[in-house]
């Protein structure tokens, strides 16, 4: 299996977690991402280019206009 890789709360770049340092990393899983970029919530800087994050809000924001 994979290991899981996560954004570090306290530096860059992103980075494969230490179990002794857990407090030190934000989880962010596909479903948080989604829920996120749906409220037009911002991610940590450096989760994610700005430009690719507005696309993902928009589009997420537009299936909600379809309901």
């Amino acid at each position: 299996m994979a290991p899981l890789i996560t954004y570090p709360a306290l530096s860059l770049p992103f980075l494969v977690p230490h179990s002794l340092r857990h407090a030190d990393f934000e989880f962010i899983s596909g479903t948080k991402m989604r829920n996120m970029a749906r409220s037009g919530e911002n991610p940590p800087d450096g989760f994610m280019a700005p430009k690719a994050w507005k696309v993902l809000v928009e589009y997420y924001t537009s299936l909600q206009k379809d309901k």
